[in-house]
């Protein structure tokens, strides 16, 4: 009886989660909730690591490597489909392991870095919760997110096209040209000018946030 009810546990969790990972593409997995978040994509590919590397508290072992826990998103959620895989294996491997584990079995004790010595059903928990916590964290970045980008970026492109446009102005006489002359330097120094405060500001307020803000979520 236990290991059906810790079966159908783990059934309701992949059930649950899949409703928001069914919602995850290859279009809007670079979606953030801000410019230092964690991507969506970056949060299902740790999700289906963490499952599989947790699983060897549980004596499971995994040839899954780590490339999320810590670490800064770079990327690595970008292959919607290896993420996929990951998580199924992480769900067959709990599946597995309640049919292999005794009833008795559950209460041995299992030494943690996270919260000490705990009984392997705890672990279990841990890892159902962990599941969960990062499916709802998912599912909101693809419902408010969006793909962020730096915003200095459009003055940039302004700063080319003013710069382009200029280059191709023909000179008339010299009294014209010197005229022109002058007019594009002027203009060439405002648009370096708000170019440079704009990159400015965004250094600005990275390092702000980076001082005051917590550290990237998982």
């Amino acid at each position: 009886m236990q290991q059906e009810i810790l079966l159908d546990i783990v059934a309701q969790n992949e059930l649950t989660c899949e409703l928001a990972f069914a919602k995850l593409t290859p279009e809007n997995a670079g979606f953030r909730l801000t410019e230092h978040a964690a991507s969506a994509g970056f949060m299902y590919r740790h999700l289906g690591e963490a499952m599989n590397l947790l699983g060897t508290f549980l004596g499971m072992p995994t040839q899954v490597q780590n490339t999320t826990m810590g670490r800064t998103d770079v990327g690595q959620g970008h292959t919607i489909a290896e993420s996929r895989l990951l998580v199924e294996q992480g769900f067959a491997m709990l599946r597995q392991c309640i049919d292999t584990t005794s009833n008795a079995a559950w209460q041995d004790p299992i030494d943690t870095p996270f919260f000490g010595t705990v009984s392997r059903v705890r672990v279990l928990g841990h890892i159902l919760f962990h599941n969960a916590y990062h499916a709802g964290q998912l599912g909101l970045t693809l419902a408010k997110g969006s793909k962020v980008g730096l915003s200095f970026i459009p003055v940039l492109l302004l700063f080319m096209f003013t710069m382009c446009t200029q280059l191709k102005a023909q000179p008339i006489d010299s009294g014209v040209y010197q005229g022109q002359q002058r007019q594009v330097a002027t203009t060439g120094k405002i648009a370096q000018q708000t170019l440079m405060e704009g990159i400015t500001t965004d250094f600005n307020r990275l390092r702000v946030q980076v001082i005051t803000l917590p550290a990237q979520q998982q």
